[in-house]
C-alpha cells in the first residue's frame, strides 16, 4: 500500500530518548541519541539494513548514490550509549509532478529498521518524527512509503492510499518514440541481480 502525509512536527533538533522503565530484575534503562548520520557511519548503517532486511548493502547504497541533492541530514539514526547505530530511517527527496503537472518536492521514506536488541523502545517512532521535521524544513509537498505494517505509520500521520500508475511513451532527444515494456517478476529479479553485480564491481 502507498501512504502519504503532509503533517509535520516542530523542529527540536538532536535529542535523547530513554527506554521504558525496567521491571524488577531486568536490565537498566538505556539512553539513546537521535540525530543525523555522520558520513563515516554510513558503512555501519548499511550493515544494520543488511542484517534487518536480509538484502545486500548494494540496494541501500544504490538508493543513496542514485538520489540527486542528497544530504546526510536526510538519514536519521538512533545511537546507543556506546555510540553504535541501532535504528535508522532514510529519506529520498525527489521532484514529482502533481495532478496539475507541476513538479513538487516529495519525500520517499525508506530503510526504516531497528536492531533486534533495541526494539520496543520507540526508536523508529522518534526517527519518523525527525523525518517529518526534515520534510517540513525542506518544504516537501507530501511524502510516501510502502509498508506491511500500516498501523505503525498511521500513528505519525500517514494514511492508506490507493496505488495508481500511469502508462505512456517516452521520447528521445530527437523526439522519436522509445519502446517501453512492463517487466515481469523474473525480469525484475534479473535487473536487480545485474545492479548488484555493478555495485559489487564498483566497491571492490
Amino acid at each position: 500500500a502507498k501512504c502519504g502525509s503532509t503533517s509535520a512536527v516542530s523542529n527540536r533538533g538532536d535529542r535523547t530518548a530513554n527506554s521504558p522503565l525496567p521491571r524488577a530484575g531486568s536490565l537498566p534503562t538505556m539512553t539513546y541519541k537521535i540525530r543525523a548520520i555522520e558520513p563515516e557511519q554510513w558503512g555501519e548503517a548499511l550493515h544494520l539494513w543488511e542484517d534487518v532486511f536480509g538484502v545486500g548493502q548494494w540496494l541501500f547504497d544504490s538508493l543513496h548514490c542514485g538520489t540527486e541533492d542528497r544530504k546526510w541530514s536526510h538519514c536519521g539514526v538512533a545511537l546507543d550509549e556506546a555510540g553504535r547505530i541501532v535504528s535508522a530511517v532514510d529519506l529520498f527527496m525527489r521532484p514529482v509532478r502533481d495532478a496539475g503537472g507541476i513538479a513538487v518536492k516529495v519525500a520517499s521514506v525508506g530503510s526504516v529498521a531497528t536492531a533486534e536488541s533495541a526494539r520496543k523502545q520507540g526508536l523508529s517512532g522518534l526517527l519518523l518524527e525527525r523525518a517529518l521535521e526534515q520534510m517540513q524544513t525542506e518544504n516537501c509537498a507530501w511524502s510516501h512509503l510502502f509498508t506491511g505494517t500500516h498501523h505503525h505509520y498511521r500513528r505519525y500521520g500517514w494514511f492508506d492510499a490507493p496505488l495508481k500508475t500511469r502508462r505512456g511513451r517516452f521520447k528521445s532527444v530527437a523526439d522519436s518514440p522509445v519502446d517501453t515494456q512492463v517487466l515481469t517478476d523474473d525480469q525484475k529479479d534479473s535487473h536487480l541481480s545485474l545492479m548488484k553485480e555493478w555495485w559489487e564491481a564498483d566497491n571492490k
